[in-house]
């Protein structure tokens, strides 16, 4: 089989994944990892590839090396990224400290605005880049807005549940008031499966949903699924301590990935997704650190 040049010699396939179909490629040029799609979104691999650039140039952690990519509107489909494999390590998964402070790293990778300078997606969601100079705003406008339409699109938010949410987008001004840092880069998409860890022990980042936004929403993102120790938290807050009110702020930012769960897997995420509404609009009754 011929691809872009590429001799392929063996297929094997990757199992696992919920957006892609993958395989590990045997070719004359090497190993490589390949996913593609079917009716892809335009730009979907395109993002994908810009995205691990963006990490790959802020040097905090490996990335996989993007051989080629073509997306469903430059012809023939499947929509399809051509990636340097990642051989795992076989006994050891990276250390918790070293990737808590490799992210503390990452996100000292700033800009002056919020945002990006493309769209691009979280899973199969569109995600809004425009920049913006307030943060508040921007969570509002470019990530709960946009979740908020398609759940109500897809009829996935209960009248209730949607009043909540509408309810928490409306105090953001006041709910972020007190935030007060520069647009850190994120991965975006950073939970459990999207770490992997090298042949050498190293960590790698791989399907990032990049953005400029502010690094709180990475860690509420991170610590609202298992897959994370304690020890990585530790590190991260050792490296660049959080600013008090954290733990409130953790509820607000755990409301866009549960929309956008919510949008992907349905109606598993309506209770958690109104537990953090209520949570973030509760009265000033948590300790502000933790």
């Amino acid at each position: 089989m011929r691809l872009l040049g590429l001799v392929v010699t063996a297929v094997q396939p990757v199992h696992g994944g919920m957006i892609n179909e993958s395989a590990i490629l045997h070719t004359n040029i090497g190993t490589i990892f390949g996913k593609w799609r079917s009716r892809a979104a335009p730009g979907f691999f395109a993002a994908e590839a810009h995205g691990l650039e963006i990490l790959r140039r802020a040097d905090a952690f490996r990335t996989p090396a993007v051989i080629a990519f073509r997306d469903s509107e430059q012809g023939a489909e499947p929509a399809f990224l051509l990636l340097e494999a990642i051989r795992p390590h076989e006994r050891q998964t990276a250390r918790p400290a070293e990737v808590g402070e490799r992210l503390a790293r990452l996100h000292r990778f700033t800009a002056s605005d919020f945002g990006l300078e493309r769209d691009n997606f979280i899973g199969l969601m569109p995600q809004q880049n425009g920049r913006m100079v307030a943060w508040a705003g921007f969570y509002a406008q470019r990530r709960l807005a946009p979740q908020i339409a398609l759940a109500r699109q897809s009829r996935a938010l209960t009248p209730d549940l949607e009043r909540d949410v509408i309810r928490v987008t409306e105090a953001l001004p006041e709910l972020l008031a007190d935030v007060d840092e520069p647009p850190s880069l994120l991965h975006g998409d950073l939970w459990s499966g999207n770490l992997l860890t090298g042949e050498s022990g190293e960590p790698v980042l791989v399907d990032p949903a990049v953005s400029y936004s502010h690094r709180e929403l990475e860690l509420a993102y991170m610590q609202l699924f298992p897959g994370f120790e304690p020890e990585l938290f530790a590190a991260y807050e050792a490296a660049w301590p959080l600013s008090p009110g954290y733990r409130r702020r953790r509820a607000v930012y755990q409301i866009y990935p549960l929309l956008n769960h919510l949008n992907h897997f349905g109606a598993q995420y309506l209770a958690p997704l109104q537990a953090a509404c209520r949570l973030a609009v509760a009265p000033l009754s948590l300790a502000p650190e933790a």
